[in-house]
């Protein structure tokens, strides 16, 4: 089946910016909003013109692909069915608030009687929040559902437009198992990493997470990052010249800020390789999202606390000589994705974009941002895709030898055990969601916090949104 490439992209723009232009109308302006859907449509419509051709996809391909998706996101607790992991409660909880409260949701501190607004990375709730408005709660999580299936789709699409036809099937069945060999890391580290259940948290301060993980965990992260980067990698290896990269790479902001930062390394080198058309309409509103989007988050008050923001280098927070600590990092490095680099190399899977995908695996855990670390949860999931193409056409295309076929079919499942343990948390704990929470409900201040954003900031006062006292948005915080 011949899938449109012009649909494909423009499906992926849309898909990544209506979440914007819900966000202008309920935290600016309606005309804003109205002047950005316009000037969004007019540059669409001015540069869609001359991509052509198409993708195929087989039909069995495509089935199956379906079946998959749609098990893997039943499974993984979105719109609260599937696996409740720990995340689930905060994910409620800005998702409930988006619904209950008007925009720009405002909370009061009962301290300082002051008012308060969540500021956040919540692109990934909006459209959901909207259904949630008209038609309630269960509907709105039976739309995040809808939602995260198209979003899936799409990123399943641009990811089997990489490979070969008859790598198609082998790479949509696989792909939710591709994982660092975490049991190995586990194993190491038995009775070491108390205090951390997650088999991916042997590493202790690091972590990069298997697919499955992030779709289970942060479907808000990882939709956005995979969507980009498939569409990025298609430009790559296809030599295919796609316009709307910079509209598609700024849209991520209000997605994640960590994936945001994990992108930008790509997009440099794609500009540097001149692999996209450059535009001044979509550059002109690419500039003027981005803009508004980093006055939006100027606005979060875990900027000015740094108990709450947590970022330092490795050698600031670390003994880096005397301890243990880079032998744990070469660990983590060879682990996570080192043996399956020096096994590409030798086999001559060798591209820029997969250089460029290891250096930044091995630059990222040397800066720390968060509470826990979410800079190296996040920041790599592009990366990680790259590094997961490569991988899994290496496992079905590649002809080796039986040692090596042993060698590569045991590091597979090695790296298949915790995917496999949070499939079957998912069917054995399949529920139909937790009851309804807020953020205000959300117990540790510091967890509180990150949701949060002062009135008196640039956003705030230039756009000058109407503040509305909510009856159920009182909050205690930390001082």
């Amino acid at each position: 089946m011949h899938i449109s490439i012009r649909a494909l992209l423009v499906t992926s723009v849309l898909y990544l910016l209506i979440p914007f232009c819900i966000f202008l109308t309920g935290w600016t302006h309606p005309l804003i909003a109205l002047f950005f859907l316009l000037f969004l449509v007019y540059t669409i419509a001015k540069n869609i013109k001359k991509v052509t051709g198409s993708i195929f996809i087989s039909k069995k391909t495509l089935i199956v692909s379906g079946i998959v998706l749609f098990i893997w996101t039943l499974l993984s607790g979105t719109g609260h069915r599937g696996l409740q992991d720990g995340d689930a409660f905060k994910h409620s909880a800005i998702l409930s608030d988006l619904i209950s409260f008007d925009w720009p949701v405002t909370y009061k501190l009962v301290e300082t009687n002051k008012f308060v607004y969540l500021v956040y990375y919540f692109a990934y709730y909006l459209p959901s929040a909207v259904i949630g408005k008209w038609l309630g709660w269960k509907a709105a999580n039976i739309a995040l559902f809808a939602w995260t299936y198209l979003g899936i789709a799409i990123a399943y699409t641009w990811l089997l437009s990489v490979v070969k036809e008859k790598t198609q099937l082998w790479m949509s069945l696989l792909f939710p198992f591709f994982s660092g060999l975490d049991l190995i890391g586990r194993l190491m580290m038995w009775k070491r990493v108390s205090g951390y259940a997650d088999w991916e948290w042997w590493g202790i301060i690091w972590q990069y997470s298997g697919n499955t993980t992030l779709f289970f965990y942060v479907p808000q992260h990882v939709i956005a990052g995979w969507i980009c980067i498939g569409i990025l990698a298609f430009s790559f290896l296809k030599d295919k010249k796609l316009p709307f990269q910079d509209l598609l790479f700024v849209s991520t902001l209000l997605w994640s800020p960590f994936v945001f930062i994990g992108l930008a390394p790509f997009y440099a080198w794609m500009f540097i390789r001149k692999k996209c058309p450059i535009k001044i309409t979509t550059v002109a509103l690419s500039l003027l999202i981005l803009a508004i989007e980093i006055l939006f988050f100027l606005s979060n008050m875990t900027l000015s606390v740094r108990e709450t923001t947590a970022s330092a280098w490795l050698w600031q927070i670390e003994k880096l000589f005397g301890s243990k600590i880079l032998f744990r990092l070469g660990m983590f490095y060879l682990l996570e994705f080192g043996i399956f680099a020096v096994l590409l190399i030798r086999a001559k899977k060798r591209s820029s974009l997969l250089f460029l995908a290891f250096a930044i695996l091995l630059l990222i855990p040397w800066y720390k941002m968060g509470l826990m670390n979410d800079f190296a949860m996040r920041a790599s999931i592009p990366a990680l895709f790259v590094v997961g193409i490569y991988w899994l056409t290496y496992l079905v295309e590649t002809k080796k030898g039986i040692v090596m076929t042993i060698v590569v079919a045991l590091l597979f499942l090695i790296g298949c055990a915790y995917p496999f343990v949070l499939m079957r948390s998912g069917i054995v704990h399949f529920s139909f969601g937790p009851p309804r929470f807020s953020v205000v409900q959300l117990d540790d201040p510091k967890i509180r916090r990150q949701y949060l954003g002062n009135s008196n900031t640039p956003f705030f006062n230039l756009f000058n949104p109407k503040i509305v006292q909510q009856k159920k948005g009182k909050l205690t915080l930390l001082k």
